[in-house]
């Protein structure tokens, strides 16, 4: 029986004959081992930008456009999240009255995020995610667009406070109705499970003067609670904007 020392150099020898001889070792493939695949691309959006057409009139809300390919985000999980050809934006999941305040859908630096957060807030996209997600890719995709960190976190008190939030069968929930949103005699169009597209759902008239002027208020509180501090979007949940009577 040989000893452990025995093979040791027996197998030590057999690869420097190996080295010598200029022999290849069979139990490597040809070439050496396969190259790594590269990394999934994320946190990207697929185009250069929208392909988007003003609808004849402004449509409902007066600023109505359809985009006419589709236009997809891809998150740091790799989550891609599609806006559909002919769905309609108009940046009103985020109300009108904030956006002198806390920064405008409209924004070149938000535009692209907003697109694809028009769409999951609409009836098809509801059903393809929860609002949650939805507002926090909103968040992710307006750093992408290229806004800065802190209107970043504006956009997303906005949407997270004020945007529409649904059950898991994307039905519509009544959180934007305690301040008159969501409701017809206030001023605004009728909700998209009843009136159809998303354009109908925010955007269609103005809010009435009460639901502005708590909306501004609500706005100037976010403004000043993320000049005070760099909050983590977890405290900017956690924060409550609205001015109690």
């Amino acid at each position: 029986m040989m000893g452990h020392g025995r093979i040791g150099v027996g197998t030590l020898g057999c690869g420097l004959l190996a080295a010598m001889c200029g022999c290849v070792d069979s139990s490597q493939p040809p070439g050496g081992p396969p190259p790594m695949p590269p990394p999934p691309a994320v946190d990207l959006f697929d185009r250069a930008e929208p392909s988007l057409q003003p609808i004849a009139g402004g449509g409902v809300s007066g600023r109505d456009m359809r985009l006419l390919l589709d236009f997809s985000y891809v998150d740091a999980r790799a989550r891609r999240w599609t806006a559909r050809a002919r769905a309609v934006t108009n940046g009103a999941t985020i109300p009108s009255p904030l956006w002198p305040i806390l920064g405008s859908p409209f924004d070149a630096d938000v535009l692209f995020a907003a697109i694809i957060h028009d769409y999951f807030c609409d009836e098809s996209g509801r059903r393809e995610a929860e609002w949650p997600d939805v507002h926090r890719m909103f968040y992710e995709a307006c750093l992408k667009a290229g806004a800065s960190p802190r209107k970043a976190k504006a956009m997303y008190a906005a949407v997270y406070h004020f945007g529409p939030r649904w059950d898991k069968a994307g039905r519509l929930l009544p959180w934007r109705a305690r301040l008159g949103l969501a409701e017809p005699k206030a001023g605004w169009e009728k909700l998209p499970d009843e009136a159809g597209p998303a354009a109908a759902t925010y955007g269609g008239t103005d809010p009435s003067e009460e639901a502005r002027s708590k909306l501004e208020a609500a706005g100037r509180r976010i403004e000043a609670f993320l000049e005070e501090s760099d909050p983590s979007l977890e405290e900017i949940e956690a924060f409550d904007p609205e001015v109690r009577e």
